[in-house]
């Protein structure tokens, strides 16, 4: 499905650049919505911030038809509760990158890599463009582009995984390395790091990394990994017995 309203790269609705601050901070705040209708007051609140209107009812009635003469007529929708996007969250950038995100984690759980890439190809089409606020900027579109920026840099890891789990472990490798590095907790990551790790350089050195893992774990929380990444190194570890097994056999020869 197409994107209707852009926001990760300017604001735009149907590819037209929406002009003015208050019309974009009002879908930026309609789109962290998620679909649903934002309360008048929240609304208010996100456009005008401190610089509270007279009369916020008719500024805000004159700010949705200036905004509707600007992306058409059902762009923003009068509902009981307030007002919402005249379009479904699928068709915003925003949350569409956050509904692919999250359907790469369901196809990676579900051994479906292929899937898994589709959908990063996708989301890196999305945030490839993305520049994110800085940390002085403020109001719901600088928020959705910080949390978009977020996303982007867990591709990296979701597509290691996935090439992983697809046996492409030389592509893998430098992914997945570079994700654990940028963030060390996440044993997802770390799980396919050490397949792709043992397939490309050898058993042994996945597990010396997950054995530095664990004795950095143990020192810092006093606790062990998770159940997945011990069955990782589990199947590592069976994997080496054989070898380690030969080799006894034929020293004791």
């Amino acid at each position: 499905m197409s994107i209707v309203l852009t926001l990760l790269d300017g604001v735009r609705w149907c590819g037209r650049p929406v002009s003015g601050d208050r019309s974009q901070a009002l879908l930026a705040a309609l789109a962290a919505g998620g679909g649903r209708a934002v309360p008048v007051d929240r609304l208010v609140d996100a456009v005008w911030g401190d610089d509270v209107p007279a009369n916020t009812t008719k500024a805000l009635q004159v700010l949705v038809s200036r905004t509707r003469s600007s992306c058409g007529a059902d762009a923003v929708v009068r509902d009981a509760q307030g007002y919402r996007l005249g379009t479904t969250p699928d068709q915003v950038d925003a949350l569409r990158l956050a509904d692919l995100i999250r359907r790469v984690r369901q196809a990676l759980a579900a051994a479906e890599p292929t899937a898994a890439r589709d959908a990063i190809a996708e989301a890196v089409a999305l945030t490839e463009p993305l520049v994110p606020p800085a940390d002085t900027d403020d109001g719901a579109l600088a928020e959705l582009r910080r949390t978009a920026a977020t996303r982007a840099s867990e591709l990296t890891g979701l597509l290691g995984r996935a090439l992983s789990a697809s046996g492409e472990h030389a592509a893998a490798l430098p992914r997945l390395t570079e994700a654990f590095e940028r963030d060390p907790t996440d044993e997802a990551v770390l799980a396919g790091l050490l397949r792709s790790e043992a397939a490309v350089r050898g058993t042994a050195a996945a597990l010396g990394r997950y054995e530095q893992y664990r004795a950095k774990l143990r020192d810092r929380l006093g606790v062990d990994p998770g159940a997945d990444l011990q069955r990782t190194y589990q199947e590592l570890l069976s994997r080496d017995r054989p070898v380690r097994a030969g080799c006894t056999t034929t020293r004791t020869r």
